[in-house]
């Protein structure tokens, strides 16, 4: 029983205390949030740590049973304690941990999102099936995006390519996002209530309710 109902009591004095810091601003509200905060980096530390641990005992065991793709774990593990060593020797503001970074890291990233294009146009090439009035509705607007943001939509259809696409991005688009944005955060609020008063116990190792 204390082991469910003393994190359910820390929970809801800890998330008390942040609304009343955060909303009403009493000035111990505010100096124990900020403590609080303190804690929450130094628990996230410790969680990353554990990750670290974790991927060093799974990659670990791969490369010494020399099982398949075990040179891609010798590969990371590398990576990982090589940039660990040269942040905690020089710092993350050293120019040759951004040198680093920039070289290797950075041209991974664009190097997987050049992949996911793939994906992307596949999954508009079905999206944009003309199956019914919304599909159609979706394929026209997408089409003209696409030959507004080109150079040579303007330069074939001429200026309005590009005025309905400005419209599009700041009309029917941004209310979308603002309707997306709203239900997102009193999703979010919600979810945060249930947590907070004890209703969501999904953290707990069960389902969510119990």
């Amino acid at each position: 029983m204390v082991r469910k109902e003393l994190p359910l009591a820390i929970t809801f004095i800890t998330g008390g205390i942040v609304i009343l810091a955060n909303f009403l601003a009493p000035a111990w509200f505010v100096q124990t949030n900020k403590d609080i905060t303190v804690w929450y980096q130094i628990v996230t530390a410790l969680f990353c740590g554990l990750g670290v641990v974790n991927l060093c005992r799974i990659h670990g065991k791969k490369v010494s049973q020399k099982r398949e793709g075990w040179p891609f774990s010798v590969v990371m593990l590398v990576s990982m304690f090589g940039f660990m060593l040269i942040a905690l020797y020089v710092g993350q503001q050293h120019q040759l941990y951004k040198n680093l970074y920039n070289n290797t890291i950075v041209p991974l990233n664009a190097t997987m999102y050049s992949i996911l294009v793939f994906y992307i146009a596949s999954a508009a090439y079905r999206a944009f099936r003309v199956r019914s009035a919304e599909a159609t509705i979706l394929l026209v607007t997408a089409a003209i995006v696409m030959l507004g943001k080109a150079p040579i939509g303007e330069a074939v259809l001429g200026s309005w390519v590009a005025s309905w696409t400005t419209w599009i991005f700041d009309v029917p688009n941004t209310a979308g996002m603002r309707g997306i944005q709203l239900g997102a955060t009193l999703g979010g609020i919600a979810m945060a209530l249930r947590v907070l008063i004890g209703i969501e116990r999904a953290h707990f190792g069960g389902t969510g309710g119990e």
